[in-house]
């Protein structure tokens, strides 16, 4: 199997924890009996920090331009992230 690289970005980790303040999902404001909710959950909690933004962007505005240039990278890097999202989502299921 390929081994995965890392991605690196151009902003700064001081940058990327203000962008995931500001996108951070409150589960206070949602019913814990949900079942999709505590399953989604489950998915993302071996997620990084980096892939967890990028990941709630990407669901925000559903464009994979607007999240690249929201975060000052290439598109291309993050569709490689999306890709690396996915397929570790995919390994822990």
């Amino acid at each position: 199997m390929k081994k995965d690289k890392k991605i690196k970005f151009k902003i700064s980790p001081e940058e990327i924890r203000g962008i995931y303040k500001d996108y951070t999902f409150d589960l206070e404001c949602m019913d814990y009996d949900d079942d999709q909710l505590k399953l989604l959950k489950s998915y993302t909690d071996n997620l990084t920090q980096p892939e967890k933004v990028i990941l709630q962007l990407y669901a925000e505005f559903n464009s994979q331009r607007k999240v690249a240039s929201l975060l000052n990278v290439s598109r291309t890097t993050i569709v490689k992230s999306l890709n690396q999202i996915r397929n570790k989502i995919l390994t822990n299921l």
